[in-house]
C-alpha cells in the first residue's frame, strides 16, 4: 500500500521543482521537502528513534510541521500529534500515556537536568548542533 511519504516522494522525483507546501513567505519545492523529510528521519534514526517508537511533536500549521510529521514516518516511526496550544504538564501527561520516545515541539520548554528524558533532550541539541540546522528545527 502507498503511504504519503512514498506519493510525496515520488513526486519529488518527477515533478521535483513545483511547489509542495508555503506558509506566507516561506515555501518548499517537492525536492526541498523530501530532502528536508529524509534528513529528518535520518537524525532521527541517529539518536535512537527506532521503528515503532512513538515521537510526539507538537508545530504551527507550517512547512516544518509536515517536514517532523513525515520525518517521524521515514525513521519508522509513529507520529503523535500534540496540540500546539497544550500546556507543558497536559504534553507530558499525553506523552506518557503514548508511550512517546521523544518530544518535538517548538515551544519553549524548561530544560530540567536529572530527569529521565535529559539524556534525550542532550542528544537532540548536539545531533542539531553537528549538522549545522539550529535555525531549521523545530523545539
Amino acid at each position: 500500500m502507498e503511504t504519503l511519504l512514498d506519493r510525496l516522494l515520488r513526486h519529488a522525483e518527477v515533478r521535483p521543482d513545483k511547489l509542495a507546501a508555503a506558509f506566507k513567505a516561506e515555501t518548499m519545492t517537492y525536492r526541498q521537502l523530501a530532502g528536508s523529510i529524509l534528513g529528518m528521519g535520518f537524525v532521527l534514526r541517529g539518536i535512537g528513534v527506532h521503528p515503532g517508537d512513538r515521537v510526539a511533536f507538537s508545530a504551527l500549521s507550517k512547512p516544518e510541521m509536515i517536514v517532523v510529521y513525515l520525518g517521524v514516518q521515514a525513521c519508522g516511526g509513529v507520529a503523535v500529534f500534540l496540540d500546539k496550544n497544550a500546556a507543558p504538564q497536559s504534553m507530558a501527561a499525553i506523552c506518557e500515556i503514548a508511550g512517546a520516545s521523544l518530544l518535538l515541539t517548538d515551544k519553549p520548554l524548561h530544560y530540567c537536568p536529572g530527569c529521565t528524558h535529559g539524556i534525550i533532550h542532550r542528544l537532540v541539541a548536539e545531533a542539531i548542533d553537528e549538522l549545522g540546522i539550529e535555525g531549521r528545527t523545530i523545539g
